[in-house]
């Protein structure tokens, strides 16, 4: 008999019941590969070695430098010898990454949400582990964005610690965007449904539960809080009627009138330097944490556009960084008298990446820095070397930085005012993973990303990006997920473990395939780097396209003579990418040759007809979004 013994405490239920649900997922994988009975014993006692047991514990006195909060910072240590022996973290969270790891070590693999990314060994035995290891960046969360169904949500929120992230972002207090973008999209190929918002904080609260159960760090709302003080609920980027007259003085005075800015809500300031409307936003937020414990970061934000602050005689001329800071340090006293403990993550952002010129943060332990660079290019990776400077600022008259040397001299001077915790909130699979689809070039640029957070001192990454984001392959979320826990992990050693587990022993066509189709896609062009319609452009696209056409009989064998479902699944995958890229390419050499009038309905026709087959791995709806909406448009003005 096999017995897992969770180390229970007679005064944390929270810890308690993670460690349970840890205990019961390593019984749960075991058991799919071990024929013995597994049973979960909890124990209250000390750690003493016992035949054909593990212990599951907390340890925060782990002998491992660079720890200055236990809570917040996972670290492991494993050290089973014949089936015997410990795993422990230094919080609940860590145990069950810990969990997680001695399951890879046994050879599991957790390549990406859902049953179907799982991989089990093919001849099981026990090996001995011993190990300690702190991860490198205290923030590895993913957050809500895309077309997003009740399981996509769920399935990533349990593949997190999978992976050996540690938290999640849900956006908005009531994410409804998210979930009308798949719900409320009919096609020929499913029926629309409408939910109300109760049932979408339904959805929400059990989300909240399974966050709970994993002890993850739970990030939550940012965009909306300037909505609610004029009697909007911020829900998405919709246009809106006009708030009532009652509120009307609330908005930001620009160009002579306060007006939703373009009608939208969610982008419109307000005048911040009326004490009544900072009061009452602060007072909103308080509410919210009350009415939240279970919170670890509660995201404060202004709204989502620039150049657009409050020109009133008593805002015109202060620094929109000024005002920001008043509030949080106004916030922050009000969190006090409440007893609160609630983080509270602010943001660089359009106008509020330039720092404050007389506001200082008066409470650091209390904030959370966020570098969100969202106008940077993906042509290139963040380093020490990148040099830019900082513009001076100029009221409702910016220019948003986007060279990476230029965006990280804002970052720069901030931390000159801030040396708090503080992390990246980036953008690698919100758009830039379909400018290069293949993603090989792009999981480069990830990879070299997050080994420079700590040389540019931010302390992890949350990524705000779709859910599905494993087409063509489940790399480029594997590259994010390893090297936030080890910034070290060698790029090349991760790519081939990834993708020989997924494609089994022709992986090395896989990696020169996508690597040969990054090379030749014209991804600084997409980007609006350069312009497309240049003759070497014109030349890589046709290569990338010949390239499709002369591997298209390979890839079509790989899944004839496959004899394993996952693996048959990950060649029909490249197969559909291939099919959809090259009608990609097509669009991109026409619109370079000049002809701008192109049809690309064939493209719309060929990702909703195979979205229910891979709704596990593509997004299709925000694909169609960012093709349509956004690629394609852009091109034919160049």
């Amino acid at each position: 008999m096999y017995i897992i013994k969770p180390v229970l405490s007679k005064t944390n239920e929270k810890n308690n019941n993670t460690l349970i649900f840890a205990s019961y997922e390593l019984q749960k994988y075991l058991g799919y590969v071990i024929d013995d009975d597994i049973s979960i014993i909890p124990a209250n006692a000390e750690f003493k070695t016992k035949p054909n047991t593990v212990f599951l514990m907390i340890n925060q006195n782990l002998n491992i430098s660079g720890i200055s909060d236990p809570e917040l910072d996972d670290a492991i240590h494993i050290d089973i010898k014949d089936c015997s022996g410990i795993i422990s973290g230094t919080n609940a969270r860590s145990v069950l990454i810990g969990v997680y790891r001695y399951l890879k070590e046994l050879g599991f693999a957790f390549l990406r949400p859902g049953k179907d990314g799982e991989y089990y060994p093919d001849k099981f035995r026990f090996k001995d582990v011993n190990l300690t290891e702190k991860s490198s960046y205290r923030h590895r969360s993913v957050c809500i964005e895309g077309s997003v169904s009740q399981e996509n949500l769920m399935d990533m929120i349990d593949w997190i610690p999978k992976a050996s992230m540690n938290g999640y972002f849900m956006q908005f207090q009531i994410p409804r965007v998210f979930f009308d973008r798949w719900y409320l999209e009919e096609t020929p190929f499913r029926e629309k449904l409408e939910l109300t918002n109760e049932e979408i904080l339904l959805i929400v609260s059990l989300a909240e539960e399974e966050i709970k159960k994993r002890s993850l760090m739970y990030h939550s709302a940012g965009h909306g809080w300037t909505c609610q003080v004029v009697g909007i609920d911020g829900t998405a980027w919709e246009k809106h009627e006009e708030p009532e007259e009652k509120y009307r003085y609330r908005l930001a005075l620009v160009n002579g009138e306060r007006k939703l800015w373009e009608g939208i809500p969610l982008n419109t300031n307000l005048c911040y330097s009326n004490f009544e409307v900072r009061n009452i936003l602060t007072d909103n937020i308080i509410s919210y944490c009350k009415s939240h414990p279970g919170l670890s970061y509660l995201h404060f934000w202004l709204a989502d556009a620039f150049n657009n602050n409050c020109e009133c005689e008593n805002c015109k001329g202060t620094n929109i960084s000024d005002y920001y800071v008043m509030m949080l340090n106004e916030l922050d006293e009000k969190l006090k008298k409440e007893n609160l403990d609630t983080r509270i993550v602010f943001l660089l952002y359009f106008d509020l990446l330039w720092k404050p010129e007389v506001e200082k943060i008066k409470n650091k332990d209390r904030f959370v820095l966020m570098f969100a660079p969202i106008t940077r290019s993906y042509s290139s990776s963040y380093c020490t070397e990148a040099k830019g400077e900082t513009k001076p600022y100029e009221y409702n008259k910016i220019d948003l930085p986007k060279d990476v040397g230029e965006n990280l001299a804002y970052l720069k001077e901030w931390q000159k005012e801030f040396d708090g915790d503080s992390f990246d909130f980036d953008y690698h699979f919100m758009w830039d993973h379909y400018y290069d689809f293949p993603q090989y070039n792009h999981a480069k640029i990830l990879s070299g990303d997050i080994k420079n957070l700590e040389k540019i001192g931010l302390d992890g990454l949350v990524s705000c990006q779709i859910q599905r984001a494993f087409l063509p392959t489940s790399l480029n979320m594997n590259i994010m997920a390893e090297t936030l826990w080890n910034k070290d992990a060698d790029f090349d050693s991760v790519t081939l473990k990834t993708l020989e587990k997924e494609f089994g022993s022709e992986y090395k066509f896989v990696i020169d395939y996508l690597s040969f189709l990054s090379d030749n896609g014209c991804a600084k062009a997409i980007r609006e780097e350069e312009r497309i319609s240049t003759s070497e452009n014109i030349a890589s696209l046709d290569k990338s396209i010949e390239k499709i056409d002369c591997s298209a009989s390979f890839i079509e064998n790989q899944i004839s003579n496959s004899d394993d479902n996952q693996k048959t699944n990950a060649w029909e995958k490249l197969k559909f990418f291939s099919q959809l890229y090259k009608e990609m390419l097509l669009t991109y050499k026409q619109i370079a040759k000049g002809n701008t009038d192109v049809d690309i309905s064939h493209i719309k026709k060929l990702a909703l007809e195979n979205e229910m087959r891979f709704r596990d791995e593509f997004d299709a709806m925000y694909f169609l979004h960012t093709f349509y909406i956004n690629t394609v448009p852009r091109l034919q003005k160049q």
